[in-house]
């Protein structure tokens, strides 16, 4: 009977380690999404203050646009949440799925907003726009060190302006 009650007790503890060092983990990818999740949630509000509080001051901004040459320090991501949020003001984004694995933070979402002022150098289309992309956060210390974002290049036919049909005073131009 001794026996059975230490072993019982020694199982009862490892179970009781084992869940506490599994649900610290948890706990840090929990943190890491909240993280992300108010990070989008700033963007979207073209809220400097708060990316500034989120960010690390070393961060990296690797975007399509900074490919060979990446933005670095809190003023990457303060330049780019202006950019947005002036160009699409009623921007929303949707979170779709998330994951985290070590300090990588995977997010697929659609990004949506009236495109009202000049993105990227991409004009104002004044229409509705809505981007699917992935982004990738690297969370270190509570805070982003660095972000990728990748859109569905399909979408980005969204932001090209109409093309003038051609008319016949046009064509004569040409001739």
């Amino acid at each position: 009977m001794r026996k059975e009650k230490l072993l019982f007790v020694v199982l009862f503890s490892i179970v009781v380690i084992f869940n506490a060092c599994n649900s610290g983990s948890q706990n840090m990818d929990t943190q890491k999404e909240q993280i992300v999740y108010k990070a989008f949630d700033a963007f979207a509000q073209g809220n400097t203050d708060a990316m500034d509080s989120l960010c690390s001051t070393d961060y990296v901004e690797h975007q399509i646009d900074t490919a060979h040459s990446p933005l670095r320090g809190r003023a990457a991501t303060n330049e780019a949440t202006k950019s947005y949020h002036k160009a699409m003001p009623d921007m929303k984004i949707v979170v779709n799925s998330i994951a985290v694995s070590n300090d990588t933070v995977l997010a697929y979402d659609i990004l949506s907003g009236t495109m009202t002022d000049t993105l990227m150098g991409i004009p104002p289309s004044n229409k509705q726009v809505s981007l699917t992309g992935a982004d990738i956060f690297v969370v270190k210390n509570s805070k982003i060190t660095e972000h990728w974002g990748f859109v569905d290049v399909n979408d980005m036919a969204q932001f090209a302006p109409p093309k003038e049909m051609p008319t016949d005073k046009t064509m004569k131009k040409k001739k």
